[in-house]
């Protein structure tokens, strides 16, 4: 089984619709493939958030309005016979959405916005107990802080952030994967140890998580030579480099400062970085600000993130 063969199959696994011989084989391919894993753990949390969703009554009015545009839209589609389908289009959407609470409910806002600001701002007359729109969730949010290196081992607590628990895997390039479960049963703030190299100058750090059905991936490039405050400024030209945690460690080996990378999707687009007496964040802001990035400091790192 491969990676393609697993996401065809996932929503089956979770559902426990497979047979035994495909769940087996489902099953050995999770204890190897580590993408895998996190895949799983992110479905399961999207089908928990679902099963979680209250049901939600339209307006009583929602049915004699909808029937009104569809009307409306039938005497707009007759004038045009390559139109023609609309009505029978609309009865049937009509019927769809009348039959699922959660569906009418979404149906409604996407319909009738105007009306449901204008009722909540009390410029129209009425019961005060509209329907009020729902914001989406905030993202899971995964902090690192305290990061320092002890001999051969690279140490960080995890923070956890608008989730209620969350599985991290840590690996390094031809090193074990290392993992920890943050909230549920857990605190919410755990440390992490990962085995390091001590034979590579810089080390680079893959962290996967899933938490509330979303995952998440980070890269802390930690230097582990002549290391360097934040306030020293360099000036250097270097060659074009692909926007990867790999080309970005020669950044951080030369400022001989720690770069975590959060959820920055990897890109081969080539940068041409070239310091002019800055720092290491003045640098990759100016850099990487165009490119719609964040740069920010925290504590003896710079984080690079998507806005």
């Amino acid at each position: 089984m491969d990676s393609k063969q697993w996401r065809e199959i996932a929503s089956e696994y979770i559902e426990g619709t497979l047979s035994a011989d495909k769940t087996r084989e489902v099953r050995e391919f999770l204890a190897i493939s580590l993408e895998a894993r996190l895949d799983e753990l992110a479905l399961r949390g999207i089908t928990q958030n679902l099963n979680d969703l209250p049901e939600v009554d339209p307006p009583l009015f929602f049915a004699d309005n909808t029937i009104a545009r569809i009307e409306r839209e039938r005497e707009e589609a007759q004038q045009k016979s390559w139109r023609s389908w609309l009505p029978n289009f609309g009865r049937l959407a009509l019927g769809s959405l009348v039959a699922g609470g959660v569906m009418a409910g979404v149906a409604w806002q996407f319909f009738f916005p105007r009306a449901s600001q204008v009722s909540q701002a009390g410029l129209v007359g009425g019961p005060t107990n509209s329907v009020q729109p729902t914001s989406a969730a905030p993202r899971p949010i995964l902090k690192l802080s305290s990061v320092k290196v002890e001999e051969a081992t690279l140490t960080f607590n995890l923070t956890l952030e608008n989730a209620e628990s969350a599985m991290v895997l840590a690996s390094v390039s031809g090193g074990p994967t290392t993992g920890v479960s943050l909230g549920g049963t857990e605190p919410p703030t755990r440390p992490l140890k990962v085995p390091l190299d001590p034979a590579q100058d810089v080390q680079v750090v893959k962290l996967l998580s899933a938490a509330g059905g979303t995952k998440g991936e980070q890269w802390l490039i930690t230097p582990l030579m002549n290391l360097q405050p934040a306030s020293a400024r360099l000036s250097f030209g270097m060659g074009e480099l692909p926007l990867t945690p790999q080309a970005l460690s020669e950044l951080a080996k030369r400022f001989g400062q720690a770069i975590t990378v959060v959820d920055v999707p990897q890109s081969e687009r080539r940068i041409q970085f070239d310091a002019r007496n800055e720092t290491l964040e003045e640098l990759l802001t100016r850099h990487l600000g165009p490119l719609g990035m964040t740069v920010t400091r925290a504590e003896n790192r710079v984080v690079v993130s998507a806005k």
